[in-house]
């Protein structure tokens, strides 16, 4: 991933409408699932705002979330932020190092970034307890791919039916799943149009005003709590570790 990514969040990623909307949706999977966690990673955790989120939102303790992230640039601004983490060599999950088997290991738009996921999904129970789960975050819609994808290095965009099938591939036992952002995909199908055609600059994200921001956040926020439409632009899915 290229480093003005990192930049980028490390910006926006503690208070912009979409990382909101996203870590309380993904919060509230996991604590659903694990009412009290003894330990929670998040794996790839970028600069750190899910485990911020967590922390700080979700009555967890720093000693209760442990970061993990392959980039040295990402890393050292969650450190800085005072958040635990630990560095992991690139496309090596299973050398992950934590303390003990989490009881819910989470993956915030980090399965899209790798070639072979579902060998990647079964590395990954060996990091999490008999019993235990991962909370997932992937961009949807094959038709919703640009150039923003390419630059991020995404390999894929998913929809429901495909991130439960590498799931079950992975050794997973799918418990929910459901796209976020659905008001969002026609918009979104307008933007990779224009981005594919050169139109459009790839700029991830479009910065709005404090007032739009909170909007934003509340609008999505309700669509979360009503039942799944059949599209959006991420897919959010919670599975057991049987």
């Amino acid at each position: 991933m290229q480093p003005v990514h990192y930049d980028e969040l490390a910006d926006l990623d503690l208070h912009y409408w979409w990382f909101r909307v996203r870590f309380n949706y993904a919060s509230r999977l996991l604590l659903g699932a694990v009412a009290k966690p003894d330990l929670v990673v998040d794996l790839g955790c970028g600069t750190g705002g899910f485990l911020h989120h967590l922390t700080q939102f979700a009555g967890l303790l720093p000693s209760q979330v442990l970061g993990i992230e392959p980039d040295e640039r990402a890393a050292s601004v969650a450190s800085r932020r005072g958040l635990p983490i630990r560095q992991m060599a690139p496309d090596d999950i299973a050398l992950a190092q934590i303390p003990q088997p989490a009881d819910v290991i989470c993956l915030l738009d980090v399965l899209e970034h790798i070639e072979d996921a579902p060998a990647a999904l079964q590395q990954i129970r060996k990091l999490v307890r008999p019993g235990g789960y991962i909370v997932i975050l992937v961009p949807a819609l094959t038709a919703l791919w640009s150039e923003w994808d390419v630059r991020l290095g995404h390999k894929r965009r998913y929809s429901r039916a495909t991130l439960e099938a590498q799931l079950i591939e992975g050794g997973w036992e799918p418990i929910r799943s459901r796209y976020l952002f659905s008001a969002m995909t026609i918009p979104g199908l307008v933007r990779a149009k224009l981005i594919n055609s050169n139109s459009l600059s790839a700029t991830e994200f479009p910065r709005v005003s404090p007032l739009l921001n909170r909007v934003l956040t509340r609008i999505f926020e309700i669509e979360t709590r009503f039942p799944s439409l059949p599209f959006g632009t991420s897919v959010a899915a919670l599975a057991r570790n049987n």
